[in-house]
């Protein structure tokens, strides 16, 4: 099991990263430095491939790692379920709108991404303030994503409006797939209670964009990927393992029966 994961998952911020990446390359070139320092990237990348082998072997790294990645992962976690929260009692409360967004000292004009009702205006608002945070603010709780897109780009040439622009007008969801799916998980899961496992859930579906199937017990996840699934054609099929005391092996046999596999790991 620790050659699959270190061989074919690759840690879902970074996919993410390349796709802004690649966005930005189209809309905003001159953000790009001329000559890219991607060695935070390659050692971020060979660590986490290494994890596995890591968690095996080497016990007291194994450790601290583990402890490492939760004080990254927990700040990124608070952010989720607070903002979730948030707007999910605006949502309760009626309101259809929110239409300024702060940015630090900057307040930002949201525009046709105001409606908490669609999922498009949704990822536009959150990817905005997230890679704002991660880039422009050295926001903790978005280390990994900083480290990933951080060494391709100059920051001095990134204005805070045109920066907002490219968010709210320019980029496209669809040349954006995974990250599209992260915050349309995360808007998803407003129908639902906000538990502490939502930004993990997020993760793991970006990160199943090279799959056939998702394959989950979580009753809640099940119910919020088939909604993205209907938003978002490219991620896999999701499949709701039952155990009701059969093995987990079992489970996920009933779960796969009848996959067509269409070429996808």
């Amino acid at each position: 099991m620790r050659d699959v994961p270190s061989q074919y998952v690759t840690y879902p911020p970074y996919l993410e990263a390349m796709e802004v990446r690649e966005e930005i390359r189209h809309f905003r070139p001159g953000w790009l430095r001329a000559f890219p320092d991607p060695g935070k990237v390659d050692i971020n990348l060979n660590f986490h491939k290494r994890l596995w082998h890591i968690a095996e072997h080497e016990q007291e790294i194994a450790t601290a790692a583990t402890r490492m990645l939760a004080s990254l992962t927990e700040a990124r976690r608070e952010s989720v379920i607070d903002t979730q929260k948030r707007l999910r009692k605006l949502k309760q409360e009626g309101t259809e709108r929110e239409t300024t967004l702060a940015l630090g000292p900057h307040v930002i004009e949201l525009g046709r991404a105001a409606s908490l009702d669609d999922p498009e205006a949704w990822w536009r608002r959150n990817a905005l303030s997230n890679w704002y945070g991660a880039i422009l603010e050295g926001d903790k709780g978005l280390t990994d994503w900083a480290d990933y897109l951080g060494g391709y780009l100059d920051r001095r040439a990134i204005e805070i409006r045109d920066f907002a622009s490219f968010w709210l007008e320019d980029a496209r969801p669809e040349a954006m797939p995974r990250g599209f799916v992260h915050f349309a998980v995360v808007y998803s899961q407003l129908d639902h209670k906000v538990e502490r496992g939502n930004l993990l859930d997020a993760d793991h579906a970006s990160a199943s964009l090279d799959a056939d199937v998702f394959v989950t017990e979580d009753k809640s996840l099940h119910s919020v990927l088939r909604t993205v699934k209907r938003l978002e054609a490219r991620l896999p099929e999701p499949r709701l393992a039952v155990r009701a005391g059969a093995s987990a092996v079992a489970a996920v046999e009933t779960a796969l029966g009848g996959l067509q596999v269409g070429g996808g790991t």
